[in-house]
């Protein structure tokens, strides 16, 4: 994994010990992700929709695999694998089970974590990646799913939304992406973990950490 449990136990203890932001800025080492856009497949067909209107599960799980396996991923592929798999529903798109599957199939961890707020701010803090279920607003329409990659010295959340460049861009308020998240889901969601199937163990030091910085963007 790029994200060095060392490194992220030193930007944990500075953050906490209340240390410059400049300070902890330069030790924040998050997971180098690897960006999918639904628009770079024009004519490129998920089940009877495309990929452009209809793959953001797949997208999303690109960016995951992408990210942590250094496997470029054929995102037609793994539509045409959803879809003969029984992850696609006809004119509705992604089942929501399709992000375990996937990850699965990859050899990566998953874990549906519902709408624990906490629980999504210590995966960012352990360098995980965090696939979320949107619902209507900043990010959809009606449903939408991406992937938050990391968190910053102020507590906002980047994120890798495969439906936009311009959203990828920005960092958001943890509040925001809490507000929009998909009111009803399966599988756990509508937000799930994703990690490496081997992951570092963080130190006790770490841990205390993760568990301070939690609670401060929680409240």
């Amino acid at each position: 994994m790029r994200c060095k449990s060392k490194r992220v136990a030193a930007m944990m203890m500075m953050l906490v010990m209340g240390m410059s932001q400049n300070t902890a800025a330069s030790v924040i080492q998050q997971p180098e992700v690897v960006y999918y856009n639904q628009a770079d497949y024009p004519g490129e067909y998920y089940g009877s929709s495309s990929i452009q209107q209809a793959g953001c599960a797949p997208c999303a799980m690109a960016v995951c695999i992408s990210t942590f396996t250094g496997e470029k991923i054929s995102v037609p592929k793994l539509c045409d694998w959803a879809v003969e798999n029984g992850y696609y529903y006809d004119g509705m798109g992604s089942s929501h089970y399709i992000i375990p599957a996937i990850a699965k199939e990859y050899g990566l961890n998953c874990k549906g974590i519902g709408t624990s707020r906490e629980k999504m701010l210590e995966a960012l803090y352990s360098g995980k990646l965090v696939v979320v279920l949107m619902g209507p607003g900043t990010f959809a329409s009606s449903g939408h799913f991406m992937v938050l990659t990391g968190i910053d010295q102020n507590g906002r959340i980047s994120v890798a939304d495969v439906g936009s460049r311009a959203n990828t861009a920005k960092t958001f308020s943890v509040d925001k992406i809490m507000e929009e998240l998909k009111d009803y889901s399966q599988a756990d969601g509508p937000m799930w973990v994703i990690s490496p199937k081997e992951e570092q163990e963080l130190s006790g030091a770490s841990q205390i950490a993760i568990e301070t910085l939690t609670q401060r963007y929680s409240e």
